[in-house]
């Protein structure tokens, strides 16, 4: 999965000055992390019976992924988050998507 959203980053240039529409390499890093964090979390999770076993699995995925940061400079929803919350656009989308599922 880590493959496919580093693609989809790759395709807009792998940088905001040749993307082909205004925060598209935004959209594209807060796809990317989330498939990092399904990938982490609950991917992982599902391999175990449901009940107390996968939840006590999903909570320890979770504060593992929580701890070793994706990208330099901690939480990357912490930090990238408050940003775009304050009002509509096309990263805050992705960000209310993420919190949602």
């Amino acid at each position: 999965m880590v493959e496919a959203h580093q693609r989809a980053i790759d395709r807009i240039g792998g940088n905001p000055e040749r993307a082909q529409r205004p925060y598209a390499f935004q959209v594209a890093v807060v796809v990317f992390a989330r498939g990092r964090l399904v990938e982490a979390v609950i991917t992982s999770a599902r391999t175990e019976p449901s009940g107390l076993a996968r939840l006590r699995t999903l909570l320890d995925h979770w504060t593992v992924h929580a701890e070793t940061p994706l990208f330099a400079g901690g939480c990357f929803r912490a930090a990238d988050f408050p940003a775009y919350d304050t009002g509509p656009g096309p990263v805050r989308g992705p960000h209310f998507r993420v919190q949602r599922d």
